[in-house]
């Protein structure tokens, strides 16, 4: 199996990162599901304001690092797409 380093060094994974500090709202999308360019994968909650979070890479949700509830900063990694 791939270990967590093997992963993180992947040069095909694409990480989907937080535009914002927020909560994470509601899920879109889980492991495995393929996604279209532009799809929202998730619903980030910042001052009562929703805030749509989108793809720009079509391809396969490979890991998703975060869950509903919890508190996320800017620039970090909420999920991992392969092509």
């Amino acid at each position: 199996g791939d270990t967590i380093d093997e992963l993180l060094h992947d040069p095909d994974i694409v990480p989907v990162e937080a535009p914002l500090n927020a909560n994470v709202w509601k899920m879109e999308v889980k492991e495995s599901d393929a996604l279209e360019d532009g799809q929202v994968v998730c619903i980030l909650e910042a001052m009562k304001l929703m805030n749509e979070i989108t793809t720009d890479h079509a391809g396969v949700v490979s890991r998703i690092l975060v869950e509903n509830g919890e508190l996320v900063s800017l620039g970090q990694e909420l999920f991992w797409i392969e092509p």
